[in-house]
């Protein structure tokens, strides 16, 4: 991609709006568009963390596997305009976790050395940085108290409610959200078993509160889902 389509999708994020035209210029010189089929790996666990990226279009699963007891915990799913690959921008010399898509998926990916250059020559910007980083942070921190808080059927509530909100297509009082994530994914994401995700599904489908497939799941009325 030239520079000017980069530097185009680049003002299109709300992140890079405050940055001169010359600094925006020069981010869009050293960023790059990675496209990814679905499965395909963004990058894995321990990978050094050169870059950090923007969620473009798609859905990018974040994961990580335990290996007492075996098993694969999700992190989060990560949308448009959602920051992903965030160890670069910290003193972490790599990634802690592995991001997959779940989709086919388009990131924009900045490098950690021309982010430390407009971080130096603008505070402005740097001030919008961390907030977009406090914002992923508070988020952790809801899926953490939500899963040290609640017991099974509100876990699977609040993982649900919290892909409606962040990722859902409103279709009047009904909220469509394309998630891609298998039941036992979903087990995985909030510390349940998938029969538990199973039955709780089948529970709301038969209150008609919620339409599901393999691969998306329709709200009837968000507020009812409790």
């Amino acid at each position: 991609m030239i520079a000017t389509d980069l530097r185009q999708v680049c003002w299109q994020h709300a992140l890079f709006r405050t940055l001169p035209e010359e600094q925006l210029e020069l981010l869009a010189d050293h960023c790059r568009i990675e496209v990814l089929k679905r499965h395909e790996r963004l990058f894995q666990a321990q990978d050094f963390a050169k870059w950090w990226f923007i969620v473009q279009k798609g859905l990018i699963k974040c994961h990580v596997w335990h290996e007492k007891p075996p098993r694969d915990v999700v992190k989060g799913l990560f949308g448009p305009g959602e920051l992903i690959g965030e160890e670069a921008l910290t003193l972490q010399p790599r990634y802690v976790y592995e991001a997959q898509a779940l989709c086919d998926t388009t990131v924009l990916a900045i490098p950690r050395k021309a982010t430390r250059a407009l971080a130096h020559n603008n505070a402005e910007w740097m001030w919008t940085l961390m907030q977009a980083i406090g914002k992923k942070l508070q988020l952790a921190e809801r899926q953490i108290q939500a899963l040290s808080s609640s017991d099974a059927r509100g876990r699977v509530v609040f993982f649900i409610r919290d892909l409606a909100q962040r990722h859902g297509r409103p279709i009047g009082k009904e909220v469509l959200v394309k998630h891609y994530l298998t039941q036992q994914e979903i087990a995985e994401a909030t510390g349940t078993s998938r029969q538990t995700v199973t039955s709780l599904l089948n529970e709301w489908r038969k209150q008609n509160l919620v339409y599901f497939t393999r691969h998306s799941i329709l709200i009837r009325d968000l507020d009812l889902l409790r």
